[in-house]
Protein backbone atom coordinates (compact mmCIF):
# COMPACT_ATOMS: atom_id res chain seq x y z
CA UNK A 1 0.00 0.00 0.00
CA UNK A 2 3.03 2.28 -0.25
CA UNK A 3 1.75 3.25 -3.69
CA UNK A 4 -0.43 6.04 -2.34
CA UNK A 5 2.57 7.82 -0.84
CA UNK A 6 4.67 7.53 -3.99
CA UNK A 7 5.59 10.60 -6.00
CA UNK A 8 3.72 9.29 -9.05
CA UNK A 9 0.52 8.65 -7.10
CA UNK A 10 0.64 12.07 -5.46
CA UNK A 11 1.23 13.79 -8.82
CA UNK A 12 -1.79 12.01 -10.27
CA UNK A 13 -3.93 12.96 -7.28
CA UNK A 14 -2.84 16.58 -7.75
CA UNK A 15 -3.75 16.49 -11.46
CA UNK A 16 -7.20 15.16 -10.62
CA UNK A 17 -7.83 17.77 -7.96
CA UNK A 18 -6.59 20.56 -10.21
CA UNK A 19 -8.72 19.63 -13.21
CA UNK A 20 -11.64 17.84 -11.54
CA UNK A 21 -11.96 19.33 -8.04
CA UNK A 22 -14.25 17.80 -5.44
CA UNK A 23 -17.87 18.22 -6.47
CA UNK A 24 -17.27 18.03 -10.22
CA UNK A 25 -18.08 15.01 -12.34
CA UNK A 26 -16.75 13.70 -15.62
CA UNK A 27 -19.08 13.89 -18.58
CA UNK A 28 -19.56 11.15 -21.14
CA UNK A 29 -17.36 13.19 -23.51
CA UNK A 30 -14.63 13.35 -20.84
CA UNK A 31 -14.83 9.60 -20.34
CA UNK A 32 -14.11 8.97 -24.02
CA UNK A 33 -10.89 11.02 -23.80
CA UNK A 34 -9.37 8.88 -21.04
CA UNK A 35 -6.95 6.97 -23.24
CA UNK A 36 -3.33 7.16 -24.28
CA UNK A 37 -4.13 7.44 -27.99
CA UNK A 38 -5.97 10.72 -27.43
CA UNK A 39 -3.06 12.04 -25.37
CA UNK A 40 -0.37 11.06 -27.89
CA UNK A 41 -2.41 12.50 -30.77
CA UNK A 42 -2.63 15.90 -29.05
CA UNK A 43 1.01 15.84 -27.99
CA UNK A 44 2.00 15.14 -31.60
CA UNK A 45 -0.20 17.98 -32.85
CA UNK A 46 1.33 20.33 -30.27
CA UNK A 47 4.88 19.32 -31.24
CA UNK A 48 4.10 19.86 -34.92
CA UNK A 49 2.53 23.25 -34.20
CA UNK A 50 5.60 24.28 -32.20
CA UNK A 51 7.94 23.18 -35.01
CA UNK A 52 5.94 25.07 -37.60
CA UNK A 53 5.45 28.22 -35.52
CA UNK A 54 8.44 28.02 -33.20
CA UNK A 55 8.51 26.97 -29.53
CA UNK A 56 7.52 30.38 -28.24
CA UNK A 57 4.82 31.05 -30.80
CA UNK A 58 2.06 30.86 -28.20
CA UNK A 59 -1.35 31.58 -29.61
CA UNK A 60 -4.80 30.16 -29.15
CA UNK A 61 -4.25 26.81 -30.87
CA UNK A 62 -1.21 26.02 -28.74
CA UNK A 63 -2.94 27.07 -25.52
CA UNK A 64 -5.99 24.99 -26.43
CA UNK A 65 -3.86 21.91 -27.13
CA UNK A 66 -1.99 22.34 -23.84
CA UNK A 67 -5.32 22.58 -22.01
CA UNK A 68 -6.61 19.43 -23.74
CA UNK A 69 -3.39 17.60 -22.86
CA UNK A 70 -3.73 18.60 -19.19
CA UNK A 71 -7.33 17.42 -19.16
CA UNK A 72 -6.46 14.06 -20.72
CA UNK A 73 -3.60 13.63 -18.24
CA UNK A 74 -6.08 14.24 -15.41
CA UNK A 75 -8.50 11.73 -16.97
CA UNK A 76 -5.73 9.15 -17.22
CA UNK A 77 -4.85 9.87 -13.60
CA UNK A 78 -8.47 9.12 -12.64
CA UNK A 79 -8.26 5.86 -14.56
CA UNK A 80 -5.02 5.02 -12.72
CA UNK A 81 -6.62 5.78 -9.34
CA UNK A 82 -9.74 3.76 -10.10
CA UNK A 83 -7.64 0.78 -11.15
CA UNK A 84 -5.59 1.06 -7.95
CA UNK A 85 -8.75 1.27 -5.85
CA UNK A 86 -10.26 -1.70 -7.67
CA UNK A 87 -7.08 -3.66 -6.84
CA UNK A 88 -7.45 -2.55 -3.23
CA UNK A 89 -11.16 -3.49 -3.19
CA UNK A 90 -10.35 -6.98 -4.46
CA UNK A 91 -7.75 -7.29 -1.71
CA UNK A 92 -10.38 -6.35 0.86
CA UNK A 93 -12.90 -8.73 -0.70
CA UNK A 94 -10.38 -11.60 -0.49
CA UNK A 95 -9.44 -10.66 3.10
CA UNK A 96 -5.87 -9.88 2.06
CA UNK A 97 -6.28 -6.23 3.10
CA UNK A 98 -7.99 -4.87 6.18
CA UNK A 99 -11.26 -3.10 5.34
CA UNK A 100 -11.41 -1.10 8.58
CA UNK A 101 -7.83 0.11 8.36
CA UNK A 102 -8.25 1.24 4.76
CA UNK A 103 -11.61 2.84 5.50
CA UNK A 104 -10.03 4.82 8.33
CA UNK A 105 -7.38 6.20 5.96
CA UNK A 106 -9.28 6.41 2.64
CA UNK A 107 -12.95 6.23 3.59
CA UNK A 108 -13.92 9.56 2.08
CA UNK A 109 -11.30 9.81 -0.66
CA UNK A 110 -12.13 6.63 -2.58
CA UNK A 111 -15.86 7.39 -2.91
CA UNK A 112 -15.06 10.99 -3.87
CA UNK A 113 -12.85 9.94 -6.78
CA UNK A 114 -15.32 7.22 -7.76
CA UNK A 115 -18.30 9.61 -7.84
CA UNK A 116 -16.36 12.16 -9.91
CA UNK A 117 -15.54 9.41 -12.41
CA UNK A 118 -18.87 7.55 -12.56
CA UNK A 119 -19.36 8.37 -16.25
CA UNK A 120 -16.02 6.69 -17.01
CA UNK A 121 -16.86 3.68 -14.82
CA UNK A 122 -20.22 3.20 -16.52
CA UNK A 123 -18.64 3.61 -19.97
CA UNK A 124 -16.08 0.89 -19.23
CA UNK A 125 -18.73 -1.40 -17.77
CA UNK A 126 -21.09 -0.90 -20.71
CA UNK A 127 -18.51 -1.98 -23.30
CA UNK A 128 -19.00 -5.59 -22.25
CA UNK A 129 -22.13 -6.75 -20.45
CA UNK A 130 -20.15 -9.54 -18.78
CA UNK A 131 -17.42 -7.14 -17.70
CA UNK A 132 -16.03 -7.40 -14.21
CA UNK A 133 -14.65 -3.86 -14.43
CA UNK A 134 -14.84 -2.21 -11.02
CA UNK A 135 -16.98 -5.08 -9.75
CA UNK A 136 -15.25 -5.01 -6.37
CA UNK A 137 -15.04 -1.22 -6.18
CA UNK A 138 -18.78 -0.61 -6.73
CA UNK A 139 -19.90 -2.35 -3.52
CA UNK A 140 -16.92 -1.03 -1.56
CA UNK A 141 -17.87 2.57 -2.41
CA UNK A 142 -21.51 1.94 -1.47
CA UNK A 143 -20.49 0.39 1.86
CA UNK A 144 -17.99 3.12 2.70
CA UNK A 145 -20.44 5.89 1.82
CA UNK A 146 -23.06 4.35 4.12
CA UNK A 147 -20.48 4.03 6.89
CA UNK A 148 -19.40 7.64 6.42
CA UNK A 149 -23.03 8.85 6.49
CA UNK A 150 -23.64 6.83 9.66
CA UNK A 151 -20.56 8.32 11.34
CA UNK A 152 -21.61 11.87 10.36
CA UNK A 153 -25.09 11.30 11.76
CA UNK A 154 -23.64 9.92 15.01
CA UNK A 155 -21.32 12.94 15.33
CA UNK A 156 -24.17 15.34 14.68
CA UNK A 157 -26.34 13.59 17.25
CA UNK A 158 -23.52 13.66 19.78
CA UNK A 159 -22.99 17.39 19.19
CA UNK A 160 -26.71 18.04 19.46
CA UNK A 161 -26.77 16.34 22.87
CA UNK A 162 -23.80 18.35 24.15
Amino acid sequence: MQTRTSKEFLQRAEAINRYFPHGTQLTDDDASLANWVQLREREDRLALLQVVKGHDAGGGAEAELKQEISKIEALLAIRYMLNFYEFMAVGIEKNDLDDHLLYDSLGTHVPSIYRRAEAYVRKVQSKDKDSLAFSALDPLVERWEKQCDKERAERAEKERRS
